[in-house]
């Protein structure tokens, strides 16, 4: 016989059904068994056994079965079968012995104007029988007696008047008066119910796409079929909330099944005094508690009852859920879920424990600043402000945008709902983000919302007049008839920057010699002159050198003999004057060049375009011999440095001469490069491509050697051809 778990409840009549007795089962006595298989349901092996097809499940490749022992033998050992279970029988948890919705803040939920309206919540119990103060939206049976949804037991009218009760001016009033509310009858007139009529009805509800199922109900037998199909529901999306169960006795680990997976929230009852009810199970799965004793609600022939039982408390866990869910209904499950918890009054032990679990459900407005739209729905754990550190001048104002960051990243302004606080008023003030400097000095300017802090640095500097100008080299020289572009930047009080070359008056003290138009330098006739450059009674000066033409004849370098492999390209640097090398008329070219000799050459090679503000190193003094070129290379991009750091005496690397040649010549890429040394994910791999394709750099036998110094004649040798190459 098969083994039954019937739902045991309490009415003021104190009414208790028991719990059948089991019988002893023979080999021709049929039973209901759940099986579940590895792939897809096997109907010919359940034929072949003599068995009968109750269910079969659309979510899981599940059957509900009637079959003999005898028939039962014959499955246990095929291969297509991972496990066969007794079907047996789910209680609802009522027990018999007031109150309810004001204890947990429903109100206030109705007053923001949540009413669980668009929430689908389906109702697995015994049936909804029709009543006057409840709208059934749909429904379906899986007992095997009737096809009617309607309750002739009375416990899923009940749970459901707890839900749903409309707000008519009579009668009762629900938690959330107009969800869309489903009868999925599995429960028998008795309180008693398969198993597998249990899973019909969570499947019925995935397939009819709920948002919410109520469970209250349990039994004391585990089921890999039970919890597969509801861990199937919480992976749709789905909330599955249950009864912990009615077997408490004060402590230990009693709660039920389905409570106890990980799935479904698990749900105790009180008291009116907030005491746990003598029959709510305990232990670590009861996630909240709720009212469960003496609950008044719907009930059979249109009449009202008070029943006790955690299957009182679950409703209300469920309607809260709808009212939280038409609040934010972008959240997933498991965000709703994690609102849940949070929203408690603690009971018991401080924080979590095995009795409340996370204490009483408390609802609240929903209508928080933080949740300033339906689809947030997490706590804040960050604000952010639009800006950190800010210069001003007295009299000047500044917009300030506060964000706060929800727990699922979501980011709301909350500029007008913060409280904005200054540390001294008579230095700057603010209003919902404005702020206002007053007089010269520091201030911090903090933004305070829901118990967090953010802050920002305000200077208030004297005024908006011009800094300073800064030229891109200190002198400049060149040869009759060429033309050469400098760049002027002016910095104003409060860091601020422009390229203001074609703005200022640029005035030559010997325009034969030198003129200029707009930056652009013009040489005329050798001879030296300054150039200078005036805006707002700011002046800077260039010294100017024009050069006569080159001489017809220029000596060799004492160790660069006509044999040597890169003569020519040496040669070609010397006569553009970029290298003159050392003054024992030597170029030494197989030693290493430095890195600020690499500066001195590139700035005697190209005009330096798009120049930003420089950047002190820390390691280059201003009156380092070579701070200016240095100080060009930065602005043009070519060189960034290493925290700080220019380094000007170190060696330069073959990968870095890549780059710094890319960067000062514009090449471009025009296939890869095969060194078998130089991966494809190493940071100067392009650049190495870009030399190798355009003929510049072939390696030797295969390999680059990117960290390798590089000598004076291999570097002279890769600008004479980048030049080459570009036409310059």
């Amino acid at each position: 016989m098969n083994r039954f778990l019937k739902i045991v409840y309490t009415s003021m009549l104190f009414i208790t059904l028991s719990m059948a007795p089991e019988a002893s089962a023979n080999t021709h006595e049929e039973q209901r068994v759940i099986i579940t298989f590895e792939d897809d349901v096997n109907e010919q092996a359940i034929e072949a056994a003599s068995g009968d097809i109750n269910f079969e499940f659309d979510s899981l490749p599940v059957v509900s079965v009637t079959i003999s022992e005898s028939g039962l033998k014959k499955l246990k050992n095929d291969p297509t079968i991972k496990k066969i279970e007794k079907d047996v029988i789910v209680r609802t948890n009522t027990q018999v012995l007031d109150w309810g919705i004001p204890k947990m803040n429903f109100p206030l939920a109705w007053q923001t104007g949540y009413t669980g309206r668009g929430i689908k919540v389906a109702v697995v119990d015994s049936g909804i029988s029709s009543h006057e103060d409840l709208v059934i939206a749909g429904g379906v049976s899986f007992v095997d007696y009737t096809t009617s949804y309607q309750d002739d037991n009375g416990h899923g009218t009940h749970v459901a008047g707890i839900i749903r009760a409309s707000d008519n001016g009579f009668g009762i009033k629900g938690v959330a008066s107009e969800v869309d509310l489903y009868a999925v009858k599995s429960i028998d007139q008795n309180g008693s119910a398969y198993l597998s009529s249990i899973i019909a009805g969570i499947d019925w509800a995935i397939s009819n796409e709920m948002d919410i199922i109520n469970l209250s109900l349990s039994t004391q037998s585990d089921s890999i079929s039970f919890q597969n199909i509801l861990d199937k529901a919480y992976e749709q999306g789905i909330l599955v909330v249950a009864a912990a169960g009615n077997d408490g006795t004060g402590s230990g680990d009693t709660v039920d099944f389905p409570a106890r997976y990980a799935s479904v929230i698990g749900v105790g009852a009180i008291d009116q005094q907030n005491q746990l009810a003598s029959f709510s199970s305990t232990g670590p799965n009861v996630e909240i508690v709720a009212p469960g004793v003496s609950v008044l609600s719907t009930y059979l022939n249109g009449s009202y009852a008070r029943l006790n039982g955690t299957s009182m408390a679950t409703p209300f866990v469920s309607g809260y859920f709808a009212l939280l869910k038409q609040a934010y209904p972008s959240l997933s499950n498991k965000q709703l879920r994690s609102i849940l918890i949070t929203n408690t009054q603690d009971l018991g032990s401080p924080g979590f424990d095995t009795l409340y679990g996370n204490g009483l459900l408390k609802a609240n407005s929903f209508s928080l600043p933080l949740f300033a739209t339906p689809a947030s729905g997490n706590p804040a754990i960050n604000i952010n402000l639009s800006k950190k550190d800010v210069k001003l001048f007295p009299g000047e104002s500044e917009k300030v945008t506060a964000i706060v960051e929800l727990k699922d990243g979501t980011q709301l302004d909350i500029t007008k709902e913060a409280v904005w606080s200054s540390t001294d008023m008579t230095l700057a003030t603010v209003d919902t983000g404005s702020v206002r400097a007053n007089k010269v000095g520091n201030a911090i300017i903090s933004a305070s919302y829901g118990g967090l802090k953010s802050s920002m640095n305000i200077e208030i500097v004297d005024s908006n007049q011009l800094k300073s100008l800064q030229l891109n080299v200190s002198s400049i020289q060149g040869q009759i008839g060429e033309k050469k572009a400098i760049i002027l930047t002016a910095i104003r009080n409060d860091g601020s920057s422009k390229n203001v070359t074609k703005e200022v008056q640029w005035i030559s003290s010997d325009t034969s010699v030198s003129d200029i138009t707009d930056g652009s330098v013009m040489f005329k006739k050798a001879g030296k002159t300054t150039i200078k450059a005036t805006l707002e009674n700011k002046t800077v000066t260039i010294n100017v050198e024009v050069l006569a033409t080159k001489s017809a004849e220029i000596k060799d370098f004492k160790d660069v003999p006509s044999s040597f492999w890169a003569y020519k390209d040496i040669n070609t640097l010397r006569d553009r004057k970029i290298i003159l090398g050392y003054e024992d008329n030597t170029f030494k070219p197989n030693a290493t060049i430095r890195r600020d000799h690499v500066a001195l050459l590139l700035s005697k090679s190209i005009t330096f375009e798009n120049m930003t503000v420089a950047k002190d190193f820390v390691d280059v003094p201003r009156n380092y011999v070579y701070y200016d070129q240095i100080m060009q290379a930065q602005m043009a991009g070519i060189f960034s440095g290493n925290q700080g750091r220019f380094d000007p005496k170190e060696e330069l690397t073959r990968a870095q001469m890549a780059k710094v040649l890319v960067l000062a010549f514009d090449l471009k890429k025009k296939g890869d490069h095969p060194f078998s040394d130089v991966s494809k994910n190493h940071w100067s791999s392009d650049y190495i491509s870009i030399l190798y394709s355009n003929g510049i750099s072939i390696g030797d036998n295969g390999k680059y050697s990117p960290e390798a110094p590089v000598t004076r004649a291999h570097f002279a040798a890769f600008m004479s051809r980048s030049f080459a190459l570009t036409g310059e």
